[in-house]
This record gives structure tokens, sequence and C-alpha cells, in this order.
């Protein structure tokens, strides 16, 4: 597979706290599709971009499907019932099998207050 993005595209994500948030992005190169089944994927949500650790991880078959040309993402509501809601910061990356990682997105990873709330 020919690899030659070095750059990360941006995509801002905006979930409710304590929610399931699922979509597939496509993914493609020179307009064609990625293979990105042989690869580990990586998607770290952290408090800011210099925060010594994630609050959030996914990766290949936690809450990460890597597929021919699309990855889906899915974050489940534990993931983040127990932050507080406001602005975080994300970054999904992929490493193939010989080592070499490449970024696909980062961006803003926004989260709203649960609406409504559960009866306490």
């Amino acid at each position: 597979m020919a690899e030659t993005k070095s750059e990360a595209g941006v995509l801002n994500i905006v979930m409710e706290q304590g929610t399931t948030f699922a979509r597939t992005l496509t993914i493609t190169q020179d307009g064609s599709p990625l293979d990105l089944r042989a690869t580990t994927g990586r998607l770290q949500v952290r408090t800011s971009e210099d925060a010594a650790s994630g609050v959030i991880d996914l990766t290949n078959g936690s809450g990460l499907t890597m597929n021919n040309g699309s990855i889906d993402i899915e974050f489940e509501p534990s993931d983040t019932s127990s932050l507080d809601p406001g602005n975080y910061v994300y970054g999904l990356e992929y490493e193939t099998a010989a080592g070499a990682v490449y970024p696909l997105l980062k961006g803003r990873f926004r989260i709203l207050p649960k609406m409504p709330k559960e009866a306490s």
C-alpha cells in the first residue's frame, strides 16, 4: 500500500455526555479507498493537546473498526458519562504492520450536557 499522507485532516466532534456516538468515516488516498484492514488504529481524547494522557482511548476492537476505505468509530455511553461537559481535543492515527504511523484526523471534541438527565 502506497502511503504519502503525513498531515491530519481536521474534523470536530460534538456529542452528548453519556450517549452513544457512532460514525463511519470514508478514507481515500488519491481518490481510491485506503485499505486499513491490516493496520492498528488509535483515537485518543485529551483535555488539551499537551496533556500527558488521554481521557478516552479507542483502538481496534474497542471503539474502532479498520476497514477497506473506511473506519467505524463508536463511543459508548461509559466513555463520556464520567467526563465533565466541555471542550477537549482528539487525534486519530493508524500504524502499519511495518511500524509506520500516519495521522488521519484531529480536532475539537466537545461534550454537551446530557438531556434529559436521569432521575436520581
